[in-house]
């Protein structure tokens, strides 16, 4: 699990095609299955437009 800051801008088609994603809820998350690689794990902070 990912968390994000509210209101938190994502470019979803930079998400891998298995992440769940809740980005209306207040606490908004990403749900990251399988190895959190080293890609996976650049992957939140490059889908948020503007870093």
């Amino acid at each position: 699990m990912v968390a994000l800051p509210p209101g938190s801008p994502l470019v979803r088609p930079l998400l891998d095609a298995d992440v769940l994603l809740d980005a209306a809820d207040p606490a908004p998350y990403l749900l990251v299955p399988g190895p959190f690689s080293h890609d996976r794990r650049e992957m939140p902070e490059a889908s948020l437009a503007g870093g």
